[in-house]
């Protein structure tokens, strides 16, 4: 298969679906629904897991570092691809696997970075302090910047 029809056809599929749930996402409240009907417990003002050790460190803390391990080891093979030749073959789906691990982690990033929009714990239809400014909202300037 040759590189640029490789790229675009793992990439088209996953692409279109990320500009539509973006988009749907951005302009509705669908995902506070979604925090709110999944994840949070109304009836003891708290989020589902809350203060749960295997949520926290494992899944949150430790998923995190899981992740990192994952693409470092990843990388590691990559490397091998250039030594071992039996390995050759796995030389562009483990760097499809890098590129779109390290774009999604930076993406992510970025988005923080760039949204000023609040963790949905800060929020007070979740038992937070702050109130809840859509993406494309006018924050007031009295408020804190978010992350």
């Amino acid at each position: 298969m040759q590189p640029i029809r490789f790229w675009w056809t793992h990439l088209r599929a996953p692409l279109a679906l990320f500009v539509v749930l973006a988009a749907i996402l951005a302009t509705t409240p669908l995902d506070v629904t979604i925090a709110r009907d999944v994840f949070f417990n109304a009836a003891h003002s708290r989020w589902i897991g809350d203060g749960n050790w295997m949520i926290n460190e494992v899944l949150h803390t430790g998923g995190r570092w899981g992740i990192r391990v994952l693409v470092a080891l990843v990388l590691a093979f990559w490397i091998g691809t250039w030594v071992e030749p039996r390995w050759r073959p796995l030389r562009r789906p483990a760097a499809y696997f890098l590129i779109s691990a390290l774009l999604s982690m930076g993406i992510v990033g970025l988005l923080k970075t760039l949204t000023n929009v609040d963790c949905p714990w800060d929020l007070a239809p979740f038992g937070g302090r702050f109130p809840y400014i859509e993406l494309f909202g006018d924050r007031p300037d009295a408020l804190r910047a978010a992350h």
